[in-house]
């Protein structure tokens, strides 16, 4: 992607879809998420085995198992909350990620019991973080997926 897009794209390295652009994200390929790609095509959805519809490129199945794209800082984004600087060590970082789950406790209809806020607040990689934000993205869209059989770039959820 990168060789293509460099020699067919005016020497942009990093091509981004429109959805990419309104979220802010970088391109799918990117070298800083090219093996969250990979792995998750790899490893979630080629399993699936055509089990699973992904959105928006196919109709969701009625009580059948769907895929869609989330982006933990979109969904930050969408909340009015801090979207950088919650990964780290340091007490600010710290600080950040309980200033994030404070506000998620106040905007969402999702409680967070004591212990499992403390590996949230606690985990300095913001990957248990992430996976909440990604879980509440994609549940708030869950009656809102459309359907765009001609679309070839996706959609990021938030």
């Amino acid at each position: 992607c990168v060789e293509w897009a460099t020699a067919n794209a005016d020497g942009a390295t990093y091509l981004r879809r429109a959805t990419d652009r309104e979220h802010d994200a970088l391109s799918p390929y990117h070298f800083f998420v090219a093996h969250q790609t990979y792995h998750g095509i790899a490893s979630v959805l080629a399993p699936l085995d055509d089990a699973a519809r992904i959105v928006p490129f196919d109709p969701p199945a009625a009580g059948g198992p769907v895929v869609a794209e989330t982006y933990p800082a979109g969904v930050l984004d969408a909340r009015g909350l801090p979207r950088t600087e919650y990964k780290g060590t340091e007490q600010a970082h710290t600080q950040r990620r309980v200033r994030i789950l404070d506000g998620l406790a106040d905007q969402s209809s999702v409680a967070i019991p004591d212990a499992i806020r403390a590996t949230y607040r606690d985990d300095t990689g913001g990957d248990a973080l992430d996976s909440l934000l990604a879980a509440l993205g994609v549940s708030g869209c869950r009656d809102a997926w459309g359907h765009e059989p001609s679309s070839l770039t996706g959609h990021i959820y938030v």
